[in-house]
């Protein structure tokens, strides 16, 4: 199914806002889901030194990365998604989010970055949930525009086998056409600003991390899904990375650009996606409109 390029109100509407998506988490089947509390916040007063400490002491215990390269990318977000154990106020996840271009400011792009969830709540679907909210805040500021509205995710093989099934359609960079013509440039002021080396010619960038896993961790199912068979094949012309190197986030593997446009096919996918991870049925009930 092809999206097409517009981006109208009917496309946001299959979006959510934070409190349908509060709503949805408690209407979940999965015990993990309903224990959490889902909060947004804007650069400001809160998203200080404090709690970028507590951010970069958790997101150590998954991706390991210096706190000067991991403030660096922080800094150049427009917003957080923090997922915390609603009893505890335990931090179990987040997300950062910058709205616009780096080359054009007012070009229709949503970055994600810095992606970490604790190990207990995966297999939730709650970066679909995530990115769903994000959606419906880019698609309510001023200074973004909504036409044609383009999402740009920077990801590992993990990130990638998370998203890639979840939507219908979607293109990996090295980008051709009339999107490659808008992004290309975009993607290389991103990789310079956050200090990221990306390969000329496969587009592959090397985030200074590394995965704290193991290729032997993973079965030989996870292996042989199609995404993460894509993932080790993006850029290559022909040739696929080793499961070692598939892993590795640095010169050896790197991670790849998987862009997508936000229409009504990608949406409603990626919606259905969540609701069938969640464990919620599809009903008006929970037709989760902002």
């Amino acid at each position: 199914q092809k999206c097409p390029s517009s981006f109208g109100i009917a496309h946001v509407r299959l979006a959510m806002d934070a409190a349908a998506a509060a709503r949805l988490l408690r209407a979940a089947s999965k015990p993990r889901a309903r224990a959490l509390t889902l909060s947004v916040m804007p650069r400001g007063s809160a998203y200080n030194a404090a709690l970028c400490d507590e951010l970069f002491a958790f997101s150590q215990t998954l991706v390991a990365e210096p706190r000067p390269h991991w403030q660096r990318h922080v800094d150049m977000q427009d917003e957080l998604r923090l997922l915390r154990d609603t009893a505890s106020g335990r931090l179990l996840g987040f997300q950062l989010w910058h709205f616009g271009g780096l080359v054009k400011p007012q070009a229709p792009i949503i970055w994600g970055g810095k992606l970490r969830f604790d190990p207990r709540i995966r297999g939730l679907g709650l970066h679909l949930l995530l990115n769903l909210v994000t959606l419906d805040s880019a698609s309510r500021r001023a200074d973004c525009e909504t036409s044609g509205m383009l999402r740009v995710a920077l990801v590992n093989i993990n990130g990638f086998q998370g998203l890639r099934p979840a939507l219908v359609t979607a293109k990996i960079a090295p980008l051709e056409g009339p999107l490659g013509e808008l992004l290309s440039p975009e993607l290389n002021s991103f990789c310079r600003a956050s200090g990221f080396t990306m390969d000329p010619t496969t587009c592959r960038v090397d985030v200074g991390q590394s995965m704290q896993r193991k290729a032997e961790e993973f079965d030989e199912e996870w292996w042989s899904r199609p995404a993460v068979a894509e993932f080790r094949r993006a850029g290559l012309g022909g040739g696929e990375l080793s499961r070692a190197a598939a892993l590795d986030c640095g010169r050896d593997g790197g991670n790849i650009f998987l862009c997508w446009r936000w229409c009504e096919a990608n949406v409603a996918a990626m919606r259905a996606c969540l609701l069938a991870r969640l464990g919620v049925p599809e009903t008006p009930e929970q037709a989760v409109a902002g």
